[in-house]
């Protein structure tokens, strides 16, 4: 027995917390990329480990459009 049994949401609030979830996933990794940038002399499996999250970043912001507005979109990617 799912814990969610019976729980019921309308499609709009779906997308909004699966939106939210996106965002934040995406300030999770940015803050990777960033923390792995500001280092020097990265070893090549931390490269490999930076080049696959601005892989996995570019697909979130893929995902994150399909999910927002345009103005959520320019609201977002502004700051």
């Amino acid at each position: 027995m799912s814990y969610l049994e019976g729980v019921r949401i309308d499609f709009e609030t779906a997308d909004f917390i699966t939106r939210l979830t996106l965002i934040d996933s995406l300030e999770g990794i940015n803050i990777n990329i960033a923390s792995l940038e500001n280092q020097s002399n990265l070893k090549d499996y931390m490269k490999e480990d930076l080049d696959h999250m601005m892989k996995y970043r570019e697909s979130l912001l893929v995902v994150i459009e399909y999910f927002s507005s345009a103005d959520q979109m320019a609201e977002m990617l502004k700051v």
